[in-house]
């Protein structure tokens, strides 16, 4: 999928995010699409800027909070939930099994999100 204009729609709504991390995600605005390619195209990994319209409701970190104790309880070393009294990041180097990444951060003072995903994963620490 080398057009970057075609993998902006990979994550364009709020259910394709909710259906690969698990995580209840609110509605949103894509603000910015920053591409990343590397490899001549074959690789990428691309940042999503939205705009969450309707706000960030409780159930939202609640959700993060559910994840986060699953992830533990299944001992699952591909993904990873870390929270802070405001910043709230989730992150799966093999969503669905297969070798890709995605990444969504959000902030209890900002309407504004960042989703990360591709086929290139950074190093996990």
């Amino acid at each position: 999928m080398a057009n970057p204009e075609n993998r902006r729609a990979i994550y364009d709504n709020a259910a394709k995010v909710t259906r690969d991390t698990g995580i209840e995600f609110p509605e949103f605005r894509i603000q910015e699409h920053k591409p990343g390619e590397y490899q001549d195209g074959n690789v990428f990994r691309d940042t999503l800027v939205v705009f969450f319209y309707k706000g960030i409701p409780e159930s939202v970190y609640r959700s993060f909070e559910e994840k986060a104790k699953t992830i533990e309880l299944e001992n699952d070393t591909a993904k990873s939930v870390e929270m802070d009294s405001l910043n709230y990041s989730y992150q799966d180097f093999y969503v669905g099994g297969f070798a890709c990444y995605i990444g969504v951060h959000i902030n209890k003072n900002s309407q504004y999100g960042q989703i990360i995903y591709g086929n290139w994963k950074p190093a996990k620490e």
